[in-house]
């Protein structure tokens, strides 16, 4: 718990280690000390970076990032669930990104936030992940699902059934 925290589960360069069955739980997550949009090197671009952490569970918690690429970051992760949390971005990429084989994530009834300048979720290559029951209150693009991302690619069994979308320029 805090303010200008980062919790981080691995590294994408470093895949020999992994985090497997961990769980966060009932955490208020602040990040605001990063201005990776303005070229400092300091702080950290995500507030929970979620990478390689398999079989995995957020919930009931609050995500706060500004100025990076995402609030919560989940990067191959596999058969995790991520449910009853809000994220929030302000200036942020997107307030949660799901890329590079996040396959079998349960990501229900979360709440995404991202102010006036912000985006919703970001997915890349990834396949069967539900997003059903999602609330998502942004000012620009609600849900990428895109190849075209850095590290995306195919994207396949996506499914965001109930999701209640509004204030957003772009849903899809």
């Amino acid at each position: 718990d805090g303010i200008n925290s980062t919790i981080r589960a691995n590294d994408v360069s470093d895949v020999t280690i992994q985090v497997r069955n961990c769980k966060l739980s009932d955490l208020y997550v602040v990040n605001f000390t990063h201005n990776y949009r303005k070229g400092y090197a300091s702080g950290a671009p995500y507030a929970v970076q979620w990478h390689y952490a398999n079989d995995s569970t957020i919930v009931d918690c609050r995500i706060r990032h500004r100025y990076g690429i995402a609030a919560l970051s989940v990067i191959y992760a596999y058969r995790g669930s991520i449910n009853r949390n809000l994220m929030q971005s302000s200036a942020s990429e997107f307030a949660l990104e799901f890329i590079d084989n996040c396959n079998g994530i349960d990501a229900s009834n979360n709440t995404v936030s991202g102010g006036q300048g912000g985006n919703g979720v970001r997915i890349g290559q990834t396949q069967t992940l539900n997003l059903d029951n999602i609330v998502i209150e942004v000012g620009l693009t609600a849900i990428c699902v895109s190849g075209d991302e850095p590290r995306g690619g195919n994207c396949s069994g996506i499914s965001i059934r109930g999701a209640y979308v509004e204030q957003c320029k772009r849903v899809l």
